[in-house]
C-alpha cells in the first residue's frame, strides 16, 4: 500500500510501503506561517488536519553552506529512505539482510513527550553514504562535521558505531559507543568521552592554517566544548585513500538523527546556532533558543537574562577590583552572590579574596582560570 502527504493541495512526499496496522509519524516541517491544509490519502481514503502555523519569532537561522547533510527527520519512510540522495549523487547503502522490521525509519518519544524521527541500524547491520568528507581536509580551510547518534543494547562499550576510514588509516574519524576519536596522521589524536545509550549531539572543528595561530581540533558535546588538541602547519587531516561513512556496529543498535559536514570552520556562535537549529522538533528549538538567549544589546551576558532562561540554573556572580593571574597574586575586596530562579540573591558574601588554582590553569587565562576564594567574613543567607 501507499499513501500521499500533501500541503495545501500539494503533493509533499509519499509512504510507498506503508504497511496496515503500523503506525506511521509525518514529521511536518512548515516554512511559512499561516493556515494549512494538510492530507493524507491512501487509495479513496483521506485524512484531513487543519492547522495554524505561527512564526517563533527567533532571530536564529541554520548555518548554510554545507557540504552534506543528512536529517531523520526529513525521512518520511522507508521506501524514502532507501530512495534518498544529496544532491543527486549521494545514496545511502545497507548491509545485505538489513533489518527493516527492526531497524529503518523508526520514531520514538523523548523525555519532554516529543517526538523525533531516527534511522536503525541493529546490530549486525550497516548503513553507508557514498560521501567521503576526509578526501580534501585540509589545514587552509578548515573542516566542521556534526553527528547526532544514540547507541543502544551495547555488549562492549568500545565498539566502534561509526567509522571513516579505519586504526590502520593514517586519519580516521571513529566514534564508539562510550568516546569518539580524530587522528590525524602521526600526531596525538583528540578524544572525548561520552556514555551509551543516551542522545549525543557530537561535533568537531578543524580550526585552519592561516588565521594567526596554529590549527587545532576541537570537539563538542552538545553545543559545549569538549576537548582541544593543537597541531603544527605541516599537520595532515586529509586521508590519501578516502573513505566513505559507514554507520553500525556488532555489538550494539545505532540510532542515526543527523549528519552534517561543512568544509569551514566554524565559529563559537555559529555553532551554538546550529545547536539550536538542530534541535529534533520546534518546541525543543524554541527551549535552546531561550535559555541561550543570555546577551545584552552589546554583545555581553546579561547575568539577568541568564537568571531568568534558565531558572535551575545556579548563577554565581563576582564583583572584583581585577583579575588574578597567578597563584600568589591574592586580589583582595571582592564580593560575591549567588542567584536562583531570582534576581533577589540567595547569598551574598563580602570582604573575598581571590587567586588562581592550580599551575596549569595559569597557562589558558584567556579561556578561563580555574580560581579559589576565600570568603574570610562568611556568608550572609537569605530565605
Amino acid at each position: 500500500m501507499s499513501a500521499t502527504l500533501r500541503e495545501d493541495g500539494v503533493d509533499k512526499d509519499s509512504w510507498t510501503d506503508y504497511t496496515n496496522g503500523v503506525q506511521y509519524y509525518w514529521n511536518y516541517t512548515p516554512t511559512v506561517p499561516g493556515n494549512k491544509i494538510l492530507s493524507i490519502l491512501s487509495g479513496t481514503t483521506e485524512k484531513v488536519l487543519r492547522i495554524s502555523v505561527n512564526d517563533l519569532g527567533l532571530a536564529a537561522t541554520e548555518v548554510s553552506g554545507y557540504e552534506f547533510k543528512f536529517k531523520a527527520s526529513d525521512i518520511t519512510s522507508n521506501g524514502n529512505l532507501r530512495n534518498w540522495s544529496y544532491g543527486g549523487t549521494i545514496r545511502p547503502s545497507f548491509s545485505e539482510d538489513f533489518d527493516w522490521v527492526n531497524g529503518g525509519l523508526k520514531s520514538e518519544v523523548d523525555e519532554n513527550g516529543n517526538v523525533r524521527n531516527y534511522i536503525g541500524i541493529k546490530a549486525g547491520n550497516t548503513m553507508s553514504f557514498n560521501y567521503k568528507p576526509l578526501a580534501n581536509t585540509t589545514i587552509n580551510t578548515g573542516f566542521t562535521m556534526k553527528i547526532i547518534f544514540k547507541a543502544n543494547e551495547c555488549r562492549s562499550y568500545d565498539a566502534n558505531i561509526l567509522t571513516i576510514g579505519s586504526s590502520t588509516d593514517n586519519v580516521y574519524l571513529t566514534l564508539k559507543a562510550n568516546e569518539g576519536i580524530f587522528q590525524p596522521q602521526g600526531e596525538q589524536a583528540v578524544k572525548v568521552p561520552y556514555c551509551e545509550d543516551s542522545y549525543i549531539e557530537f561535533e568537531i572543528d578543524l580550526w585552519p592554517y592561516g588565521t594567526g595561530q596554529s590549527p587545532y581540533l576541537m570537539t563538542w558535546l552538545d553545543g559545549v566544548p569538549a576537548s582541544a588538541v593543537s597541531y603544527s602547519n605541516n599537520s595532515i587531516f586529509f586521508q590519501r585513500t578516502p573513505a566513505d561513512i559507514v554507520v553500525g556496529s556488532n555489538d550494539c543498535d545505532v540510532q542515526l538523527y543527523m549528519i552534517k559536514v561543512y568544509k569551514k570552520h566554524l565559529s563559537n556562535e555559529q555553532h551554538l546556532i546550529n545547536f539550536i537549529m538542530d534541535a529534533p522538533n520546534a518546541i525543543e528549538i524554541v527551549k535552546r533558543y531561550n535559555r541561550n538567549n543570555i546577551l545584552d544589546d552589546n554583545g555581553e551576558i546579561s547575568y539577568s537574562k541568564l537568571i531568568e532562561k534558565n531558572p535551575n540554573c545556579d548563577v554565581y556572580l563576582y564583583e572584583i577590583p581585577r583579575m588574578t593571574t597567578t597563584k600568589k597574586d591574592k586580589v583582595e575586596g571582592c564580593t560575591y552572590k549567588r542567584y536562583k530562579g531570582s534576581t533577589s540573591p540567595l547569598q551574598t558574601a563580602e570582604d573575598v579574596t581571590m587567586a588562581v588554582q592550580g599551575t596549569s590553569s595559569a597557562a589558558y587565562g584567556l579561556a578561563a582560570f580555574n580560581f579559589n576564594s576565600t570568603f574570610n567574613s562568611g556568608f550572609t543567607d537569605y530565605t
